[in-house]
């Protein structure tokens, strides 16, 4: 086994710790041994040699002048065996000088001349003399002696540590002694479990588990750390200390790093991290207590526990020693990754509680080297964090929003408490981390700006006392600053606008550790990339909050205050935008479109209250109106360019296009309602209402049959589409009832087509159930347009077939009728709907001006132009008849 960097002189140990060796000469090398169904660790001394032809074998140097002896060959036979190498070469000599070489395959050795032996009754006596110990040494942390004396033939077990506690008991007179072989054992079962978990070939001194390891290695390590724990949970000496929580640590490591996938499956079971238990004979019981079942176990009243095996039984091969399926290895991973990260929390406040006051011991000033208590507290505590920090995302995915900041509150105090304890900037895993920590804390900040609850505040400030001592020790290392920005961050509020102030902080001071954070290229462009993502959108949504707040309030009375949360809005959604524009990414320009949009939204809000001021006022379109709405679709255009070839959210591109949309249909309406005549022409109003409504129309109509039948969109873009082609309508039959001598009867009866294909178009986007009142309106509107046709005709026939397109289109009322509303009030039509000549149904007119009383408006006219239509057809017709 490679000797590791830790070991060697001069060399300030490492993290986990690595105890010194017991003394100066080491095993060469570890070897497992499995003899019947037995399995043990064992170091050897033997040099293995190897060539191209023999790549492994053992060289045993014999003075020619001495012969050989069976406990020669018993002894090169069992070391061959015992480390697997297939060869032995004896090199022959006398005085020193080679005289020759001899190659001798293994199973040979026993057939040497002078050394023959029976290897089938050696192995026999092994096996059982191992079955006989493992049936009896059955207590944790107990060392026990085997022991023949000479010229006997039964072999005697004694328990050395019984032996101890006795004696101990008798000298202090009750006092419990310190087990003078507990250290011993500890330290094997840490240097064990601590090369299980980083075998050959993985980096040296690292602190992470190599991907090598099986389901196998990982529970037997897990046991032998947790023995190795409770072995040395008493001592205070220092390196019982650094290797209680060392061991600790491994153990927490284990259970963060590691998930169910991560272990090999055996083909004996499934992965329940078992693996090859049932090749496994290394009885550890997990509760540190004596093993069930087992009989002949001594308790610690006699004065020396000993069992004894006689030697015939050894030779006659009487004893079996089965397999036990009560006492499999204990499954390392559970199933929850909440659970796990509990344990391993446990695991770390153990090893706090090993290093005890020794953690807060301050550093000399003389030299700058940080204590090994002082590391070991760090990399505990940095650990605790990480558990924490998975805690937290584990609630977050759930809801629990609560509770996933009180763990992120507990990870960050952990990370604050281990730099403070490390002294030092530390490594950039850890430090990313701590980074990690506070952009998850921003995240639940924001998470619960938006929907928070009673049971949220009750989970935070519920008390874990599991996290007590943990928690405790970070903060005596770093006390917090009373009132500090830092500490209000870790805290919840219920207030929205607060909450979104204390993710930006979060997130600032998440950017500030960004440079320390020492990663690769690829991986620093991602964190931030995430980061200021994230941060673009808290950004994003305070901007909003503040133009909603806005539209909230009375322009007319609090007007200074209005303006000012117009103006945070504006500079909320710009650093956002900035953020996002920083980022340098094709995966932000939805959330690069998303600010333009909120952008023009904020925009057309500011032009919607101007707009409200100036109609009450009765005024015409302001050039200030105009300046917002301009500016408004500029911002929804580049939201719209942005997007156009990113269709990664068909939901959002589609209420973007709506929006869009809506703001050129609303601009028209303005213009329509009060034309800006001191400025431009009648001509040109038309032109800019027209061109409007046509560009509403080609951001809504593609969107129609992308909206889902049962989204709440879905009547509200229907009835965008319906007014959008009704107000064309409304100024094609202007047109087309005008009597101007400048338009030509091409342009008359182009303008009449358009306004029935408009019309028509209108009629097919309004839903009966939610927009009866402008369908009737709509009628109403292509009844007159085919009524003033009908007036302007030459000739009875085609006034007759006018007049009963104008009687069908009122009798396409009845679907609407049965949706439709009163409101008992006194109705109009829009400006543009009511454009007549003097002579135009001039008795309709009279009717329109006398609405029964009691009835609705809209009802009594459809009424009625329904009777004048069917008047002036009768009259119609007797002229024809005549």
């Amino acid at each position: 086994m490679e000797r590791e960097t830790e070991d060697q002189p001069g060399k300030s140990p490492g993290f986990p710790y690595t105890p010194p060796p017991p003394n100066q000469r080491r095993f060469y090398h570890d070897v497992q041994w499995d003899i019947a169904d037995i399995r043990m660790l064992l170091g050897s001394d033997l040099p293995i040699f190897g060539s191209d032809s023999h790549p492994a074998i053992s060289l045993r140097l014999r003075d020619m002048r001495r012969p050989i002896t069976v406990l020669t060959g018993l002894d090169y036979w069992l070391d061959n065996l015992m480390c697997n190498v297939p060869e032995l070469a004896m090199c022959f000599h006398l005085d020193g000088i080679v005289q020759r070489y001899e190659m001798v395959k293994t199973e040979d050795i026993p057939n040497l001349e002078n050394s023959e032996f029976s290897p089938k009754e050696v192995l026999e006596v092994a096996q059982n003399i191992l079955a006989f110990l493992k049936a009896n040494c059955t207590r944790e942390g107990h060392t026990y002696w085997l022991f023949r004396q000479r010229g006997e033939e039964v072999v005697k077990l004694y328990d050395i540590t019984s032996l101890m506690e006795t004696s101990s008991r008798d000298e202090e007179e009750g006092g419990k002694a310190q087990n003078p072989f507990a250290r011993s054992v500890a330290v094997l079962f840490y240097r064990v479990a601590r090369n299980m978990l980083n075998p050959p070939g993985s980096s040296s001194g690292s602190n992470r588990l190599s991907s090598a390891v099986t389901g196998e290695e990982l529970s037997m390590a897990k046991l032998l750390l947790e023995n190795c724990v409770r072995l040395l949970r008493d001592s205070r000496h220092s390196d019982d200390i650094n290797v209680g929580s060392s061991a600790c640590y491994l153990l927490a490591d284990l259970y963060l790093s590691r998930s169910p996938s991560d272990s090999t499956p055996s083909p004996d079971g499934p992965p329940d991290i078992r693996g090859r238990s049932r090749d496994r004979k290394l009885s550890l019981n997990s509760d540190g207590g004596e093993t069930e079942g087992r009989e002949g176990v001594g308790g610690p009243l006699s004065y020396l526990d000993s069992k004894s095996l006689s030697v015939r039984d050894l030779r006659d091969g009487h004893l079996t020693f089965p397999r036990d399926p009560t006492h499999p290895l204990p499954s390392l991973l559970v199933t929850s990754s909440t659970d796990r990260a509990r344990l391993a929390l446990q695991s770390i406040a153990k090893g706090l509680d090993i290093l005890g006051e020794s953690l807060f011991v301050p550093r000399s000033p003389a030299t700058s080297e940080t204590p090994l208590a002082h590391t070991c507290g760090s990399h505990l505590l940095q650990k605790a964090g990480s558990a924490y920090l998975c805690l937290a995302r584990t609630c977050t995915k759930t809801g629990k929003h609560g509770r996933a900041l009180r763990y992120t509150r507990c990870a960050l105090l952990c990370f604050r408490g281990s730099r403070e304890c490390a002294g030092d900037g530390g490594s950039g895993g850890e430090l990313l981390d701590h980074l990690l920590s506070w952009q998850q804390c921003g995240d639940l900040h924001c998470l619960l700006s938006r929907v928070s609850c009673s049971s949220d505040f009750e989970d935070f400030w519920l008390e874990n006392p599991e996290d007590t001592p943990l928690v405790a020790t970070a903060t005596r290392l770093h006390p917090p600053e009373p009132d500090s920005k830092e500490e209000a961050c870790l805290t919840i509020h219920s207030n929205r606008e607060t909450s979104l102030w204390r993710s930006i902080d979060c997130y600032e001071k998440a950017l500030q550790l960004a440079p320390s954070v020492r990663l690769s290229e690829a991986q620093s462009s991602g964190v931030l990339l995430t980061l200021r993502t994230h941060f673009g959108s808290v950004w994003n949504e305070l901007g909003t909050h503040y133009m909603v707040t806005a539209s909230s309030l009375d322009y007319a009375k609090e007007r200074g205050k209005v303006e000012k949360l117009w103006n945070c809005s504006h500079a909320c959604l710009n650093r956002g935008l900035d953020l996002f524009t920083a980022a340098d990414s094709t995966s932000t320009s939805v959330n690069r479109s998303s600010t333009y949009a909120n952008l023009g939204c904020l925009m057309r809000a500011c032009a919607s209250v101007h707009s409200r001021l100036a109609e009450a006022q009765g005024s015409e379109f302001t050039s200030e109106e105009k300046a917002y709405y301009e500016k408004s679709l500029e911002y929804y255009t580049t939201a719209q360019q942005l997007l156009r070839h990113e269709r990664v959210e068909p939901e959002f591109w589609s209420s973007l296009m709506c929006d869009l949309g809506l703001m050129y249909n609303t601009l028209a309406r303005h213009l329509l309602d009060r034309p800006p005549l001191s400025k431009l022409t009648p001509v040109e109003v038309e032109r800019k209402v027209m061109d409007s409504l046509l560009r509403s129309l080609h951001c809504i109509e593609p969107q129609l049959s992308a909206v889902d039948i049962n989204s709440p969109r879905f009547p509200v873009i229907h009835q965008l589409a319906g007014e959008s082609h009704y107000r064309l309508g409304c100024l094609y039959q202007k047109t087309a009832c005008g009597r101007s001598s400048s338009c030509s009867a091409q342009k008359l009866k182009h303008s009449r087509s358009q306004a029935e294909k408009h019309f028509n178009k209108a009629f097919q986007y309004y839903l009966p159930e939610h927009h009866a009142k402008e369908i009737l309106r709509l009628l109403l509107d292509k009844s007159t347009l085919f009524e003033l046709q009908a007036q302007q005709g030459q000739g009875v026939r085609l006034q007759l077939k006018l007049l009963e397109s104008a009687l069908s289109s009122l009798l396409q009322c009845q679907t609407a009728l049965c949706h439709y509303q009163p409101c008992h009030e006194h109705e109009t039509q829009p400006v543009e709907s009511q454009q007549e000549t003097k002579e135009e149904v001039e008795e309709g007119r009279r009717s329109e001006e006398r609405p029964e009383s009691g009835g609705d408006a809209l009802t009594s006219l459809l009424l009625t132009r329904l009777l004048a239509v069917l008047k002036q057809l009768v009259s119609t017709a007797m002229k024809k008849s005549c």
